[in-house]
Parts: C-alpha cells; structure tokens; sequence
C-alpha cells in the first residue's frame, strides 16, 4: 500500500490492484482498509479506492473513543462481565435435583456471598447502553460494521485506566457481540468471534496493541494489551 501511495499524486490506492500484486484474497485487503477506515487513516473515494490521511490523528481519536466509552458505561460493563466469568459456578448434583436453576456468571460480593442486588443495579444502569452495543449496517459516517467493531473493541481497551488497559478477547466478545442478560455470559463461540480476531490481528501489525498471556490458575488466558498513543 505505501508503494501504491507513493505513485498516486492523489494518495489513493485501488484495492483490487492491492490484492493482486500481493496475490492475496480481497477479503483480506478489505479487512486491513476497514479497520484503517476505523482509524480515520483512510476514507473511500470511489468504487475500489481508498484514499490515505495518515495516523497523525490518532491520539485525538483515543481521546473521542475513551469519552464514548465513558458516557456509555463501559467501564461498568467490562467490570461487569469479567466478575461473571470469575464466578461460574456449578451446582452439585444434589442441587440439581432439589429443582435449583443453575446459576452462571453471577456477580460475587465482597464477603464472598451472592450480590443479587448490586448484579439488579448494575444490570438497570448499564442496560439502555448494552443496546447500543450491537454493530451492524453503517454508521451516520458510513463506515462498516468491521469498522464500528473494531472503534469499539479500541473503546473497550480504553475503558481501563492507564496501566491497565488490557482485556481478554472472551470478555471482549461477550461486551460487544452478545448480550449478556438475554444470551448469558458464556463466551461467543469462535465462529462468532472471527471479526474480532481480524481486527487484533490488524491492530497487531499495527503496533496499536499486544498480545499476551495472563495466568489463571492452571489455565493460559490470552490478553490483548493496549500500547498505542495516550488520548490527547
């Protein structure tokens, strides 16, 4: 792409010749130009070309992104959905049969007990938002839903204070693909997932975040990690 940037006096590039010299999938090529658009790095200019801004403006754009994400109570609902998966609970087997539902993802208080009524509160605050978290169609600035995707997931990161702006892509996917109080917070299946694996993978390349591992118990959790600008 910088070579096509470079010859173009316009600084556009046409993504069908893109994927061709790089013998590639076009699919692939949309992928990377819609997480740019996500960016604010590249706009579409006609059928097939893309024109390139640069990412100059990107602390700005964090900035924007953490103030959304702020207004929308996301920080709630991460907290929210990571508490869950730290309590999922199986019942024994002489419960089941005393006609107990099981209980999953249910939100533990700080003696250990069950919180019912912070879980209902939390749940009334953050509901009107986990609305707005479906991604689909185009937005008023007509970017795609891989778009919107991926400026959420950046909002997710960025609910966390500086320091610790890491979040695990099931917390991720329940945040932003599910919704919790009508689906559970089992995590998506990876089927469901594959969007916001090729998203991370763009962001990757990028330098704009990294990939870890955190360990829980004896288990290897895959963190991502935010490493790009501070907000401006």
């Amino acid at each position: 792409m910088n070579e096509e940037t470079r010859s173009s006096l316009t600084s556009e590039v046409h993504l069908e010749t893109v994927a061709r010299k790089m013998s590639v999938e076009k699919r692939r090529i949309y992928d990377i130009v819609n997480v740019m658009e996500a960016l604010d790095a590249m706009s579409k200019t006609n059928k097939s070309y893309y024109r390139w801004h640069g990412l100059e403006g990107l602390p700005k754009l964090m900035a924007d992104l953490q103030k959304e994400a702020v207004e929308e109570r996301l920080p709630e609902r991460v907290l929210r959905v990571e508490q869950a998966m730290c309590s999922f609970t199986e019942l024994s087997p002489g419960s089941r049969k005393s006609g107990m539902k099981e209980v999953v993802g249910t939100l533990i208080g700080d003696d250990g007990s069950l919180s019912q009524s912070s879980t209902d509160s939390l749940c009334q605050s953050v509901h009107s938002s986990e609305k707005r978290s479906r991604v689909d169609g185009r937005d008023r600035q007509g970017r795609n839903s891989l778009a919107q995707l991926c400026r959420r997931f950046l909002m997710v990161l960025l609910s966390n204070p500086k320091n610790t702006r890491r979040v695990s892509l099931d917390v991720a996917s329940t945040v932003l693909i599910k919704d919790p109080d009508t689906e559970g917070f089992e995590p998506p299946s990876r089927s469901r997932c594959r969007r916001l694996y090729d998203i991370a993978n763009v962001l990757v390349a990028l330098g704009l975040i990294k990939k870890v591992h955190y360990l829980f118990g004896t288990k290897k959790i895959p963190l991502f990690v935010y490493c790009g600008p501070e907000p401006d």
